[in-house]
């Protein structure tokens, strides 16, 4: 089924987990609509259900359904995904904040510059950047909780948010290694 929603227009990237019965599905909002996609992903044998955001569609657990921001037709691309290759090039000239969205504590990449819960972002706006432009990379252990932390810094008027796409899990499948805190 990967391989099919991959072949979907417009699709980025597509990754699916059997034992939770789950995908996500990044993609160009700038080509293809919400719901052309929901059409091609249900076309493709998944079922949506609830909220979609722009970039992602991922069928989910109705708590974190409600948590994900409701983004409007008209928005563009509010954030974007990473892969663990090129946040790692970009971290040798650092030139962004880089936190750490997953609850509970899993570890960290190196040069984490703070932790705030995926849905806390609200609520600790104070410890991100005033400046709407500045450059943001989120991540969690598997990459659900960093594209709602990632939709909901969009949805607050931030304008360079990325996150990791495929969280801690794709870092250290690289090769990379992840910071264990106490």
């Amino acid at each position: 089924m990967q391989a099919a929603l991959e072949k979907l227009p417009g699709v980025k990237e597509a990754r699916v987990s059997f034992k939770k019965t789950q995908a996500v599905v990044v993609y160009d909002s700038t080509k293809v609509s919400i719901a052309d996609m929901a059409a091609a992903v249900k076309k493709a044998g998944y079922g949506v259900k609830g909220n979609t955001v722009p970039e992602a569609w991922h069928p989910s657990p109705k708590k974190t359904e409600k948590m994900a921001p409701k983004m409007s037709k008209k928005e563009t691309t509010p954030f974007q995904a990473l892969s663990a290759a090129q946040l790692k090039t970009q971290l040798k000239k650092k030139d962004f904040l880089l936190v750490n969205v997953h609850i509970p504590y899993a570890g960290e990449l190196p040069e984490t510059d703070f932790f705030v819960p995926f849905n806390q972002i609200k609520q600790n706006i104070d410890k991100f950047p005033k400046d709407k432009n500045a450059k943001i990379v989120v991540y969690c252990r598997g990459g659900h909780m960093s594209i709602i932390a990632a939709g909901t810094l969009a949805k607050l008027g931030y304008k360079n948010v990325y996150y990791l796409s495929g969280g801690m899990r794709a870092w250290t499948k690289a090769g990379n290694k992840l910071i264990m805190r106490k």
